[in-house]
């Protein structure tokens, strides 16, 4: 696990991610081993060992919750949670050691913790469809009564839930991607604290709080960038697979080779345009694949 902390391109990031993968353990052992990496030589205080039990428990929960299932999610499922949770903790490692020293915001353990959590289990509950127009955060709104309902009240403050909840809404697939493109941009401009014009629109207001706290809307970029690595950010192979799942579970199944290049170009473009991943980690590890794929399917050319 120590090969994290020297992931510095692409192409390591995918060679760490297969070996990882193809070891097929348990979920909880899996969950283990990156509990394990990134608490490794901290001191821990009384609310981060009730984040790592926190943690095992949900990751336990998890189990029981796709053994329930009469069949299987082809893509919201526990390898999807996992593979999240992989490259979540690898864009930590990242960010603490190239990204933190230079703008000064590193993430404290209880901070990665909690990104780990909500990785761990941030489709569990998922009924294999999208969010109605009427409720963009319906699936988020089941995991996390998924979460309180799962560990004993009061374990993790009010604060942390609130964190977890809000880390959760973002990951819908509503818009939160692109209202965090637009909020990091009003950020680049040195401006900071406003709600994007282009999404003032009441779907955001769950998520409003982004805009206002520096180290959360970090942690959602990680977070997103992470959910989306697979389509993107991880080569052609994991990205037509991806997109091939994402098909057959809303029940498309018959599906052409040139089908499954049209709904993913149009993924592509329609999330990532020509500027690819959020965080600077995900831009740093991951673009580089992501301009790789779409310049082989020649839709968009990375800009200068």
């Amino acid at each position: 696990m120590d090969r994290i902390k020297n992931i510095s391109n692409g192409k390591d990031l995918i060679v760490f991610f297969d070996e990882f993968i193809s070891k097929n353990k348990t979920y909880n052992a899996s969950t283990e081993e990156l509990l394990s990496f990134l608490i490794d030589g901290h001191d821990l205080k009384p609310q981060t060992h009730n984040l790592i039990k926190a943690i095992r428990i949900l990751s336990f929960e998890a189990q029981h919750w796709q053994e329930g299932l009469q069949e299987v999610h082809a893509y919201h499922n526990l390898n999807h949670m996992m593979y999240v949770a992989v490259i979540v903790t690898i864009l930590i490692a990242y960010h603490q050691k190239e990204i933190a020293p230079i703008n000064n915001h590193v993430l404290a353990l209880d901070d990665q913790l909690i990104l780990l959590l909500v990785a761990l289990v941030h489709d569990v509950g998922h009924p294999a469809k999208g969010n109605p127009k009427d409720s963009p955060y319906r699936n988020e709104e089941i995991t996390y009564r998924f979460i309180t309902n799962t560990i004993e009240e009061n374990t993790l403050p009010n604060s942390v839930m609130d964190d977890i909840k809000i880390l959760l809404y973002a990951t819908s697939p509503a818009g939160p991607y692109q209202f965090l493109k637009a909020n990091n941009l009003f950020k680049q401009a040195g401006i900071w604290g406003q709600k994007p014009d282009d999404y003032d629109d009441p779907k955001f207001e769950p998520i409003i709080r982004l805009t206002q706290d520096r180290k959360l809307c970090l942690m959602a970029s990680l977070l997103n960038d992470a959910d989306l690595s697979l389509g993107a950010g991880l080569g052609k192979v994991h990205a037509l697979n991806a997109t091939k799942a994402v098909l057959q579970e809303v029940g498309i199944d018959a599906i052409t080779q040139d089908s499954l290049h049209a709904h993913h170009t149009s993924f592509l473009q329609r999330v990532f345009g020509d500027t690819g991943f959020l965080s600077m980690a995900g831009r740093a590890l991951m673009n580089e694949n992501y301009f790789r794929l779409i310049e082989k399917k020649g839709d968009t050319k990375k800009p200068d």
